[in-house]
């Protein structure tokens, strides 16, 4: 990012205030075969009321993800649609859902489960009511035989 503030010589009482938020979590990641992610503060509480965006890409488009949850602790609700929830896409932010989860998982009870392609897309959405440790997400990088 750059600013340029540029006042005139002549007014000594030009001023600038700006606001700058810098997400805490989020960005590209290129998994060559297998990495563990820790979303976003593991196992520490995560902040409130802040979205994380993060892409899996794959080094070749015949590659896709294994995926397993092996430690979650997000709030609970009806659908995972309100409040706090992380949801899985295939290619971007529009694409098709693969999955959207919230509530406690722990290292007995995993969830499981595979892209389609060589791109995925995961939001993790909080809201301002309550945090939790977020998720501990394991993900292994598979050649597909198509």
């Amino acid at each position: 990012m750059f600013v340029r503030f540029v006042a005139t010589g002549t007014d000594y009482l030009s001023n600038f205030k700006a606001n700058i938020k810098i997400n805490d979590c989020g960005g590209t990641y290129y998994i060559p075969y297998a990495q563990e992610l820790k979303l976003p503060n593991y196992p520490n509480n995560y902040t409130d009321n802040m979205e994380c965006n993060i892409h899996l890409r794959a080094y070749s488009a015949s590659n896709y993800y294994e995926m397993n949850i092996t430690s979650m602790d997000i709030p609970a609700n009806s659908d995972c649609t309100a409040g706090d929830y992380i949801e899985f896409r295939e290619e971007s932010a529009t694409g098709e859902l693969i999955g959207r989860f919230c509530g406690s998982i722990d290292e007995n009870n995993t969830i499981s489960f595979n892209s389609k392609g060589a791109i995925v897309y995961i939001t993790f959405k909080r809201d301002t009511q309550r945090t939790g440790r977020g998720l501990k997400l394991s993900v292994r990088t598979l050649w597909s035989s198509k």
